[in-house]
């Protein structure tokens, strides 16, 4: 089971509200009284902590509670969330892999763009639980829906090029780049599997890496790359969306040179002793990699993954696949 913010729920239904969220359907942000318990989890969790500051990665119920009780709060992420009229002419700039179809593929660009702001609009709406939620938590919104993420600092973790020609920028928002927990060392529990395929003496190596968003089909097809490159890889499973027993299942005995784990992965480490960090685009994995100065290949599984890759793509740090293209071959 997974706790959050002192609430429990099984991975099973876990893993079904992420895929959920992922596709653009009714997920966990759209649950009122899910919502409404994990902001009370978070004023918990607050007043007991009593913190002088409250440091968050774009949670609501972390901004949430932290209005509620005066405590200020500093947000760090990619996403402007201080300037929505910027985001949403970020999010309409072409119909997400998420949303795409064969017909979208057909209609002009002015006509994707135009569904786009329907459905942003309407994606905005849906989040009314949200507001639904933190209102009855005694929350007095002021600018709707965006001050629901009303910080007292911002710290986008990007590169300011990517944001300072769009708009004029704040006294409170500092650019800070790739902002993440160096390990200092792996753990016994790592140890024997990440030493092992560090210790390789080969000229390439590569991560796998997805989060709780790669679905079970998009670790299948990379490691069938990874097995027709021949290419020693380090690929972290992720419990609940994709297992050990789900990749033997769907290919077969795994070759020795693919080292499969369910276990923590020290990110920062892997990624600065590989080649290629293979990819979601989520805030870790991507911080982590160009932290490291390693080119990523991605596949955006939601719209912000899609924009940290985007992103890495124009400073030529990444290659983003569409995700209906993500296959052995395209990986490749």
């Amino acid at each position: 089971d997974i706790s959050y913010y002192g609430n429990t729920i099984d991975q099973e239904t876990w893993s079904g509200l992420l895929e959920a969220e992922h596709n653009g359907r009714a997920g966990l942000m759209h649950d009122k009284e899910w919502m409404k318990r994990n902001i009370q989890g978070a004023i918990k969790a607050i007043q007991d902590f009593s913190p002088t500051v409250v440091v968050h990665g774009i949670l609501a119920e972390a901004a949430v509670a932290s209005q509620i009780l005066h405590v200020p709060n500093f947000l760090y992420g990619p996403i402007p969330l201080w300037d929505h009229e910027w985001m949403e002419s970020v999010l309409c700039r072409d119909v997400p892999d998420a949303q795409a179809t064969w017909l979208t593929d057909f209609l002009p660009l002015r006509i994707r763009q135009r569904l786009m702001h329907v459905l942003f609009h309407q994606r905005v709406k849906a989040r009314t639980a949200i507001m639904d939620a933190a209102t009855e938590c005694h929350w007095r919104p002021t600018e709707p829906p965006s001050s629901i993420f009303r910080s007292d600092y911002y710290l986008p973790t990007d590169l300011g090029s990517n944001y300072e020609d769009k708009f004029k920028l704040g006294a409170n928002i500092k650019f800070v780049g790739p902002m993440y927990r160096k390990t200092r060392q792996i753990t016994a529990e790592e140890e024997e599997s990440v030493q092992e395929f560090l210790s390789l003496d080969v000229a390439r190596k590569l991560f796998v890496t997805m989060g709780s968003s790669g679905a079970k089909e998009y670790f299948i097809e990379a490691v069938k790359a990874i097995i027709e490159l021949g290419i020693p890889a380090f690929v972290a499973l992720a419990p609940g969306r994709c297992s050990i027993k789900d990749i033997e299942s769907a290919i077969g005995a795994v070759p020795h040179h693919v080292f499969l784990t369910e276990k923590f992965v020290p990110a920062d480490i892997v990624a600065s002793q590989v080649n290629v960090v293979v990819s979601h685009g989520g805030q870790g994995t991507v911080q982590t990699a160009l932290g490291s100065g390693t080119p990523i290949v991605g596949v955006g599984m939601q719209w912000e993954q899609q924009f940290n890759l985007d992103n890495a793509a124009r400073q030529g740090a990444a290659v983003r696949i569409d995700r209906r293209k993500w296959n052995s071959y395209s990986i490749q």
